[in-house]
């Protein structure tokens, strides 16, 4: 990297220089640390941004979808990523998500590993404990708020499929705890295949992994929707003269 004073003017670079040396730093320290916050600030507006929008969408029709559609749209790549970005920022979240992730992952590949029936019932509980506890944490950071309640969102919907056997649950479920593990776990995910044990479903692995890329790599169509007659909004305004909108995704 060339040095800061090659592209400041001189009189610039004295001023840097002098604060650098009050505050025991250099200028090229002090220009990458700007740069890092700057953007890190970014990111951070751009993941609060995301997840206000998919909160919207949330109240007004994610809601109301089946199960596997809501999945589609929460777990593609941009979208996890700004919830569970959000969500890291609570210790006692990331790591109750992230847990809860590896636990879903355990239980989607229940029907292809030898896991008993009485560790399986112990995962369950386990699994429904942490729900509980995450339900209880209190937050009040508006983008944390709403990235909690969309991930829960996410996960009870597919328990429900589970309870109900719906078709491709398992897959949304192993999808769902892979996002959760990518984001909000320093382990690789060849760690946790080892950690997990689950050598004995090689091959069923690779399916469910190219199942899930496929979810989360899926790519968006936004268009706008009226909140109240919830028609797609066409040059910025719907014949309904209602004023609320909100994003929704069409490829799902």
């Amino acid at each position: 990297m060339p040095t800061v004073s090659t592209w400041l003017s001189p009189s610039t670079f004295k001023l840097l220089e002098d604060f650098a040396e009050s505050v025991n730093s250099s200028p090229s320290k002090l220009i990458k640390q700007m740069i890092e916050d700057k953007i890190k600030h970014y990111y951070n507006e751009e993941y609060a941004r995301r997840v206000n929008e998919l909160y919207q969408w949330l109240y007004y029709e994610g809601d109301y979808l089946p199960f596997d559609t809501y999945a589609k749209r929460i777990l593609k790549n941009k979208n996890s990523e700004a919830i569970l970005s959000i969500i890291s920022t609570n210790d006692e979240l990331r790591v109750l998500f992230k847990t809860l992730g590896m636990l879903m992952l355990l239980v989607s590949c229940r029907s292809y590993s030898n896991i008993s029936s009485e560790e399986l019932f112990m995962i369950k509980n386990i699994k429904y404990a942490i729900i509980d506890e995450i339900k209880g944490i209190r937050v009040y950071y508006k983008p944390l708020f709403y990235a909690k309640i969309l991930w829960m969102k996410c996960i009870d919907k597919i328990r429900n499929a589970s309870i109900h056997n719906l078709r491709d649950w398992e897959k949304y479920a192993f999808t769902c705890g892979l996002q959760a593990i990518t984001f909000l776990s320093e382990d690789t995910l060849g760690e946790i295949y080892n950690k997990l044990g689950l050598h004995n479903i090689e091959d069923k692995w690779k399916e469910l992994m190219k199942i899930a890329i496929n979810i989360t790599n899926s790519p968006e169509k936004i268009i706008e929707k009226c909140a109240n007659c919830r028609s797609e909004i066409i040059n910025g305004k719907c014949s309904c003269k209602n004023s609320i909108k909100y994003l929704s995704d069409i490829n799902l």
